[in-house]
């Protein structure tokens, strides 16, 4: 196995324990987790869908096909998480921003960031997958 092959392999493990991770994280009984959770369930059931559909890419070269349709499901489900935290997410999880500028402006210069990514994302989705449906 080349280093590349080795490469790859390690980075298709690693991807794929993290979506495990995530996933059951998503399906521990609620009391056990609920408290520390800052986003609900269902944005870790996507979040895991990202992370195994990109360890499938890293394991191993597919066809043009396949592989634009697993790019269509990573792109789709970041634009699903970011949207929800552009939209939903607390306003005290959000640190950092402009210096000088009032908290409510830096919150709304935030939301507007993620919201600008996530529409990215969604574009890139749609494109992923339109490829993905053409002849």
């Amino acid at each position: 196995m080349n280093k590349t092959n080795q490469s790859r392999t390690l980075t298709g493990i690693l991807l794929l324990l993290l979506g495990l991770f995530l996933g059951l994280i998503s399906i521990i009984p609620a009391s056990a987790v609920e408290d520390s959770l800052n986003i609900p369930r269902w944005i870790l059931y996507f979040l895991a869908l990202l992370f195994a559909t990109a360890s499938l890419l890293a394991f191993k070269k597919t066809e043009q096909r396949a592989s634009n349709l697993m790019v269509a499901v990573i792109f789709l489900s970041l634009a699903i998480t970011g949207a929800w935290i552009a939209l939903r997410g607390s306003a005290t999880s959000f640190s950092g921003g402009v210096s000088g500028l009032a908290p409510d402006i830096n919150l709304t210069l935030t939301r507007f960031a993620i919201a600008a990514g996530a529409a990215l994302n969604l574009g890139l989705g749609i494109y992923a997958a339109r490829r993905y449906f053409r002849k």
